[in-house]
């Protein structure tokens, strides 16, 4: 892959993710941009756990 097709590959990315209308005063969507975000990291060879202990889930590892 070229440097030009990563790049829009990323940018594809990023633009796919802040399409995601989370807003975490109002707990909306944020699910769905943590599972996004997780595939993401997947996808590039990362171990991924998801926490949903707290209002907002997070994904590390």
């Amino acid at each position: 892959m070229t440097q030009s097709a990563i790049r829009t590959h990323y940018l594809q990315v990023l633009k796919d993710l802040i399409a995601i209308p989370s807003v975490s005063a109002k707990h909306e969507n944020l699910d769905e941009a943590a599972n996004f975000i997780t595939h993401i990291f997947e996808s590039l060879g990362a171990e991924v756990i998801h926490d949903n202990s707290f209002y907002a889930p997070f994904h590390y590892r």
